[in-house]
């Protein structure tokens, strides 16, 4: 029966994957992002607290042409002193309501449903702020790799004699003419089964890709009354979100000594390179030797360049990666986050499988949660399982 279920819930996970892949992407980013967004919902409230603080209240006094910095209508001078947290009215400076329009109970409840009223609408207005922001440094970022991409100076490997023997070797395989232009009716030819396929994947990306906005703000909304509430997070969540803050400060620092290295060694594209590292380090083992490589044929294709000066870009950046993540990542990592080495490269074999690349970047952070989840059963079997992840041989 567990055999049974195991695979029943592999094809699940299998087919539902357009749906589960996004949904996964946006409630990882949601953790990533819910503490700048619990700044922003809450910046009004802690600027509130600041204008009544004593301190302040003394220096609004040394201002007397500033009425508006005043103290406010029906509210003594102990009350704007003293008082352990600002009311929703206080927080959006509610004075559109007269004191003669309404009293007593009346103006308590007044005050509430404008504070309630002010409150929702300036968390909404933190989501759509958070997600524009996003968006924008996202969409400034590929268009900063597609301009370094344009610019760069192409024409410095025309005069390099690796660059010729791997246009002669194109040109018997067909993909070039013989005037060394490329022969896009033989690539069609030989690719032709291939395009529909790469259309729909195409548009399976940006289908995906709308529907992870889309979730994703749907996320933030969902974690809206958790802020306000003040409540903590659950085991997993602050589990989900250590990880995610400490693998993109450790993928950042490990992409900034590679970007250094690459510079001193006069290698071009120091920032596509920067990108590819930080963006690949969230895939375990595959990522880095993918990031590795890269800059190699360029290295190589220079006219100057020889199989040692790309040997030594390799042995360089391999160092970078190995010197900075066991130091770095230890140190950042707290307790909870550090799998087996067998379990990080069978949950990749397993999640890459089932979901391709984005199954390879979530295979640890998923790998995490579940051995929590696994830890917190009163269950025999699930107590077994959860010592697998830390000891599979054993």
């Amino acid at each position: 029966m567990v055999l049974v279920a195991f695979c029943v819930g592999v094809y699940f996970l299998f087919w539902m994957r357009r749906v589960l892949v996004p949904l996964t992407f946006a409630l990882f980013l949601a953790f990533l992002c819910e503490p700048v967004l619990a700044l922003l919902v809450t910046a009004p409230r802690w600027l509130a607290v600041w204008r009544r603080c004593p301190r302040h209240q003394r220096r609004l006094t040394k201002h007397p042409k500033h009425p508006g910095l005043g103290n406010r209508v029906g509210r003594s001078d102990e009350e704007d002193v003293q008082g352990d947290f600002p009311s929703d009215m206080d927080i959006f400076g509610g004075a559109t309501i007269k004191i003669s329009e309404c009293d007593g109970e009346t103006t308590k409840s007044c005050s509430d449903s404008c504070g309630v009223w002010l409150r929702q609408i300036w968390s909404i207005l933190a989501v759509i702020m958070l997600v524009s922001a996003l968006l924008t440094v996202l969409f400034f970022i590929f268009y900063g790799v597609v301009r370094v991409f344009a610019d760069f100076d192409w024409s410095q490997f025309e005069g390099s004699p690796k660059v010729d023997d791997l246009k002669t070797f194109l040109k018997r395989m067909g993909i070039v003419d013989g005037n060394l232009d490329v022969n896009f009716q033989r690539v069609a030819a030989e690719f032709k089964s291939y395009l529909l396929e790469t259309a729909s994947t195409f548009f399976s990306f940006l289908e995906g890709t709308m529907l992870c906005v889309l979730m994703f703000i749907f996320c933030l909304i969902g974690m809206l009354p958790e802020i306000h509430s003040g409540r903590k997070a659950s085991p997993v969540k602050e589990l989900v979100q250590r990880y995610l803050i400490c693998k993109c400060v450790s993928s950042f620092v490990i992409a900034i000594f590679v970007m250094l290295a690459l510079w001193l060694m006069k290698v071009p594209l120091v920032l596509v390179w920067g990108l590819v590292t930080f963006v690949t380090n969230f895939i375990p083992n595959l990522g880095p030797l993918f990031a590795i490589l890269a800059p190699a044929p360029f290295v190589w294709l220079k006219p100057d360049g020889t199989l040692l000066d790309t040997l030594v870009v390799i042995l360089v950046q391999f160092l970078v990666h190995n010197i900075a993540g066991n130091i770095i990542e230890p140190h950042i990592m707290s307790q909870g986050l550090a799998l087996h080495p067998l379990t990080i490269v069978v949950a990749l074999l397993f999640w890459s499988s089932i979901w391709g690349i984005a199954g390879a970047i979530l295979s640890v952070p998923i790998s995490c949660v579940l051995r929590l989840w696994l830890g917190e059963l009163d269950d025999r079997r699930a107590k077994r399982l959860y010592r697998l992840f830390d000891d599979p041989m054993g």
